[in-house]
C-alpha cells in the first residue's frame, strides 16, 4: 500500500466488527438465553485470567494489514507454554442451546486473532482455544482447534477481501449518487494530499477510510467494541443504483 494521492481508499476495522459483517449467515438475534450484564462479562474474563498460570498473556494487542485494509483488536488471552490463543465467552443458560451461528462467529474472531499473532511472532501453528464461562456456575468450556499458520493467513485474506469488496462499491456508489460532495468533506490536493471522510461508514460499520498518509483514520470506539452494520445514507438513494443495505447483526447474548 502506498500513500500517493489517487490510491485506494484506506480503512481500519476492529476484529470483531469484521467478522460480524463477514462471517455469520441466519438471524443473529437468536438469543438462547438471557444476556450477561457488562459487569458481569468483564468479571468473567477477568475470573477466567486470574486462573490461568505464570507467564499467561491478558489483553494481547494485535493488527494486521491485507490490501488497504487494516484490522485491530485484542485477543482476550495468550498462554506461550501451551501455544494457545484463548477467546473468552461469558453466558449464562445452556450452551447447548446456543445457535451454531453465534459458534462460528466466535470462532471467525480467534482464527483472525490467531493469524494476526502467528504474523507477530513467526508461529508456524497455533492452538485456538473458545472458552465458554457460565456466570451463575463458575465453570469454563473451553473448545479447541490447531490450525497452521497458513491456514489461519488464508481465512484472514478472504474475511478481509469480502469486506473490502463491498466498502469499496459502497463509497464508489455514494461518490456517484452524491456527486456534489455532499456526504463527504475534501481537503486540500497537493502535498498535503486528498483527504475523503464518509461519516456514515465509520459511524455504522466501525471503519474510517481515508486517502494518503494524512487521510488514514482509526475508529472512535474501542478496538472490539464496534458492531457491523449495514451502512446508513443521508438521504433516500433514489433509482436503479439505489442497493439493499446488509442485514444489521447485534450479539446480545455473549460478552
Amino acid at each position: 500500500m502506498t500513500d500517493a494521492i489517487g490510491t485506494p481508499n484506506t480503512y481500519t476495522v476492529a476484529v470483531r466488527a469484521l467478522c460480524e459483517f463477514t462471517a455469520k449467515a441466519g438471524d443473529l438475534d437468536l438469543r438462547f438465553t438471557p444476556s450477561p450484564t457488562a459487569q458481569e462479562g468483564i468479571a468473567g474474563h477477568a475470573l477466567v485470567a486470574g486462573r490461568r498460570g505464570e507467564g499467561y498473556e491478558n489483553e494481547v494487542a494485535l493488527s494486521g494489514e491485507f490490501k488497504h485494509l487494516k484490522v485491530r483488536g485484542r485477543a482476550d488471552g495468550y498462554d506461550p507454554k501451551h501455544n494457545r490463543l484463548e477467546e473468552v465467552k461469558t453466558f449464562r443458560g445452556d450452551l447447548d442451546l446456543m445457535p451454531a451461528n453465534h459458534r462460528a462467529l466466535h470462532w471467525a474472531q480467534a482464527k483472525i486473532y490467531g493469524w494476526l499473532l502467528c504474523a507477530e511472532r513467526g508461529l508456524d501453528e497455533l492452538e485456538l482455544a473458545l472458552v465458554y464461562f457460565d456466570i451463575v456456575k463458575q465453570k469454563e468450556t473451553p473448545l479447541r482447534e490447531t490450525h497452521s499458520a497458513e491456514d489461519l493467513r488464508a481465512f484472514f485474506e478472504t474475511q478481509c477481501e469480502i469486506f473490502i469488496h463491498w466498502a469499496d462499491q459502497e463509497l464508489a456508489h455514494r461518490d456517484a449518487r452524491d456527486h456534489d460532495g455532499a456526504a463527504r468533506v475534501l481537503g486540500h490536493r497537493g502535498r498535503r494530499g486528498r483527504r475523503v471522510v464518509d461519516h456514515h461508514l465509520a459511524r455504522h460499520v466501525g471503519v474510517h477510510e481515508g486517502r494518503g498518509r494524512r487521510g488514514r483514520h482509526h475508529a472512535r470506539a474501542a478496538d472490539d467494541g464496534a458492531h457491523a452494520r449495514g451502512p446508513l445514507v443521508g438521504r433516500p438513494a433514489r433509482g436503479p443504483a439505489a442497493r439493499p443495505a446488509p442485514p444489521r447483526i447485534p450479539l446480545r447474548h455473549v460478552r
